[in-house]
């Protein structure tokens, strides 16, 4: 904050004759630019007089923040930053340092600043992902990701495969070239030497049948099913929203909203989300099965009715495994809203520069929307992160790890 005083005329003329007693104030919102600077250490040559023929002596000189660059951890936070939270592509970034400092930096150098710095903060993100495997229920949803693929002769699909734990919103973004079982199974942290995976509670997800296909290779899983995709094939068809029996559907399904809108806004604990569910949200459900069996023969398969019948119907068993656990939400939109910011970034990007590429922004998405989720300002973590790394155990330093220090100090403090 700057602070200027505007100290009356005829008080700056005879000052002896006034005395303060009291002041207002007026603020206004300044803007600082943000600059660029070249960071300098210096390591002075010695040697000692009497003895001149020896070496001279010299301090080492300091690591880098970024193995393999000349950035400290201030600007990698800053260029990151500005991608995945800003969405500038690097291009943009570049002619920014060259129009606002008068650095001409090319878009490629910034571009592997990026991803060393990713490489570098990779191991966090590893932690994270151990974290979410040690959870009992997690959601999880994928999406699509181009990247540049040499030799193929346009760019391919990959996919982001998002884990978020619903209890703490933890989140981990996992990169794959497919979406099929083997890119669930890596998900999941399979171990092909003991057939196993590092994953073995409920996953909550939409209707996508690799998750059922993962549940048949490996019986310790269990699904459970989202809401709102079950409510999303009733609100497409306007036409089929209209009709009296779709109506009462989803007129039921907003009031398992409602109650659960009032578990949340009262922080109800574990125990008492059971009982209201089973006692309150369970004859609901009875009632929407039943509207939903009825009408199942009424209309074809392939009409919009029968498909939002086939698909609630084909879900409902897993459903309604969200009354028998508190820690199972009524939807999945959590990683739903997890994945948003990628898909924002994506309309700028365009793509991944390479299979590697996905990688490396998976690391940062990780970490820029975990900071996020428990209110942690990015730039401070990760710049302290980056420092942090080389002499501490990454899950000592996760956003939740480092947000739990803070809190620690503070009441050490007080």
């Amino acid at each position: 904050m700057i602070v200027d005083e505007v100290i009356p005329a005829e008080v700056q003329e005879n000052p002896d004759a006034y005395e303060r007693i009291g002041e207002d104030y007026h603020d206004e919102l300044d803007y600082v630019p943000g600059g660029v600077q070249v960071a300098r250490t210096v390591m002075p040559k010695f040697r000692k007089k009497e003895e001149k023929h020896r070496p001279p002596v010299q301090a080492p000189a300091p690591q880098c923040d970024i193995p393999g660059t000349m950035i400290t951890a201030a600007l990698a936070v800053q260029i990151v930053l500005d991608k995945h939270c800003d969405f500038l592509t690097h291009y943009r970034i570049a002619a920014r340092m060259k129009r606002e400092f008068g650095i001409d930096v090319s878009d490629r150098t910034i571009n592997q600043w990026a991803h060393l710095t990713a490489k570098h903060l990779q191991p966090i993100a590893e932690a994270i992902c151990e974290e979410l495997h040690a959870c009992d229920v997690l959601q999880i949803d994928e999406t699509p990701i181009n990247y540049l693929a040499p030799g193929a002769g346009k760019a391919q699909k990959g996919y982001l495969w998002v884990m978020r734990d619903p209890e703490t919103a933890a989140c981990y973004y996992h990169w794959e070239t497919g979406r099929g079982n083997e890119a669930l199974k890596n998900t999941l942290g399979y171990d092909p030497e003991t057939n196993t995976l590092g994953f073995t509670g409920t996953i909550q997800c939409d209707g996508y049948s690799v998750y059922k296909s993962i549940q048949k290779e490996f019986s310790e899983l269990k699904l459970a099913g989202c809401l709102a995709h079950i409510r999303r094939y009733f609100v497409k068809d306007p036409t089929l929203a209209a009709e009296a029996w779709a109506a009462q559907v989803l007129k039921l399904i907003q009031d398992l909203y409602s109650i659960e809108r009032e578990l949340k806004d009262k922080n109800a604990p574990p125990d008492e989300v059971l009982r209201v569910r089973r006692e309150r949200a369970k004859p609901i459900t009875d009632e929407l099965k039943r509207i939903l069996q009825e009408q199942l023969g009424k209309h074809r398969p392939s009409s919009s009715a029968g498909k939002a019948l086939t698909y609630a119907l084909g879900q409902w068993e897993s459903f309604l495994e969200y009354l028998e656990d508190p820690k199972i939400e009524i939807d999945n939109n959590g990683v739903e809203r997890t994945i948003r910011p990628t898909k924002i970034g994506a309309k700028n990007h365009l793509f991944f520069g390479s299979a590697e590429a996905g990688v490396n922004n998976a690391v940062l998405y990780t970490l820029i929307e975990n900071c996020k989720s428990i209110g942690l300002n990015p730039r401070v973590y990760i710049e302290h992160s980056i420092k942090a790394i080389r002499t501490n155990e990454p899950a000592k330093i996760t956003p939740k790890a480092f947000q739990d220090s803070l809190v620690e100090q503070l009441k050490q403090a007080a």
